[in-house]
């Protein structure tokens, strides 16, 4: 009887929950053992976190035992750490010192935060890279307002100060507008300022423009103030130090609470030998998802960076699409050239066509194959998508819904058609009542001069 091969995947984010379901249906299990890592003992909806930090989404809603997703499959999963990978070995060094042996590996472990070396950053100021940390700030916030509530609206004499978001990406723009519902729906707590800072000369840098705009819309609408052109020089326990990005000017903002999404790296795996990776700690793979030096590893997802050949930029953004994107097509090249030793013809290719941002509880907005979409509609396309990565994992299977993450024309058809339908069925059911009223319609980008207004006055 001959052995299996072993194909290991670490990692149970977006793409390797799904590519370790695509695989095993793919892959007769009397051929190929496939086996899952994770440190936790679920799958989490990280794009959600920020809707568990404005108290909209509770843990139960967002995190999905692995069990559960994979109870009709073959595929075996192991609750871990990874400390280390020995790639000349073909092995794998769990945090408990326990070995797994791997033919194939796929490394899915995602990102983790970037500091930039930002004194006070990682002391004092909080994360959003999980449902945990979504958590922790939703704990902080509420801390916040009940306090200012048992005082009658006034903490120390000063009251809320403000709550600051360092990064104007899309984590941060979508924790703004939910904390900003929050804090709307907490009358008492209006003193608060809700503001992002950020080092590019827009929010959601890269986006298109016509999504920028109305993101900038929303959260004009919402009350939150917009640094551009800043940086943080330092993170202190009840302020932030703005770099010197704005006209070399230098500013002191009073903030309760800070929070810390300018950028990512990957995940700190260390791999022995060294292999290549990007500044920020992602690894480099080939346009297969093929980690270079090793052909027996592979990589997707937010710790993967394709390069360029002309420029060797990185072409593939951290983006659950991509990741999700990347599993169902590397489930495919694998299990071709296991069935019937065909290398795959066909490099990794994805055009995000459907992108959508969460901006608190009802705020959604982002395009469909390059069609502005907002409000209900966005909505729907939102939670739409969820469904069908949802769908993907627990059939194992390309259906019309989860062509929506391949990139070919058929695929891009039927999902702009499947995706529009079901979005019109839906729009006017089941909506969610908004929490208050926002009536401030006023712009609140900030200036030089407005700086001095978030100052301690006290």
């Amino acid at each position: 009887m001959k052995n299996k091969t072993r194909l290991v995947v670490l990692g149970a984010g977006y793409g390797g929950i799904t590519l370790a379901a695509h695989l095993d249906n793919k892959v007769s299990n009397n051929d190929m053992q496939i086996i899952l890592v994770n440190i936790n003992s679920y799958h989490e909806l990280i794009q959600e976190a920020h809707l568990v930090a404005g108290g909209f989404r509770n843990l139960v809603d967002v995190r999905i035992p692995i069990s559960d997703l994979i109870k009709d499959t073959n595929i075996q999963f192991i609750q871990s750490n990874v400390k280390k990978v020995r790639a000349d070995e073909n092995k794998i060094i769990l945090e408990n010192s326990d070995e797994i042996v791997y033919d194939f590996l796929v490394v899915a472990l995602g990102a983790s935060t970037q500091f930039f070396g930002i004194k006070g950053a990682k002391e004092y100021a909080l994360t959003l890279r999980s449902t945990d940390d979504g958590l922790t700030i939703h704990h902080k916030i509420s801390k916040l307002i009940d306090n200012e509530k048992s005082n009658n609206g006034i903490s120390n004499g000063k009251g809320i100060k403000n709550i600051t978001i360092v990064g104007g990406g899309p984590t941060g723009v979508g924790v703004a507008g939910a904390l900003a519902d929050l804090m709307n729906h907490n009358s008492s707590s209006k003193k608060a300022k809700i503001l992002i800072i950020t080092a590019s000369p827009t929010i959601l840098p890269g986006f298109d423009t016509r999504t920028i705009d109305e993101v900038v819309r929303i959260l004009h609408r919402k009350s939150i103030s917009i640094i551009t052109n800043t940086t943080a020089s330092e993170v202190r326990q009840d302020s932030v130090i703005l770099g010197d990005g704005l006209k070399g000017a230098r500013g002191h903002i009073p903030s309760s609470i800070t929070i810390w999404t300018p950028g990512i790296k990957g995940y700190d795996l260390h791999i022995e030998p060294h292999i290549e990776k990007t500044n920020n700690g992602r690894i480099v793979v080939n346009d297969f998802c093929q980690v270079n030096d090793f052909h027996n590893i592979f990589c997707i997802g937010d710790i993967s960076a394709m390069k360029e050949p002309s420029s060797s930029e990185i072409k593939n953004p951290p983006l659950a699409h991509i990741a999700i994107s990347q599993a169902i097509y590397l489930a495919e090249s694998i299990a071709e050239f296991f069935m019937h030793k065909i290398k795959p013809s066909q490099e990794f290719r994805s055009e995000v066509n459907v992108r959508i941002l969460s901006l608190g509880l009802n705020d959604y907005v982002g395009l469909l194959n390059n069609m502005l979409v907002t409000g209900d509609m966005a909505r729907i396309i939102k939670e739409f998508k969820k469904e069908a990565h949802l769908e993907s994992i627990s059939s194992g299977e390309t259906t019309i819904a989860t062509k929506i993450y391949k990139n070919d024309p058929v695929s891009n058809l039927l999902s702009s058609v499947f995706v529009t339908i079901s979005s019109l069925s839906k729009t006017l059911r089941n909506r969610v009542p908004v929490p208050g009223t926002m009536s401030n319609e006023e712009g609140h980008a900030l200036t030089t001069e407005k700086i001095d207004d978030l100052k301690d006055k006290a």
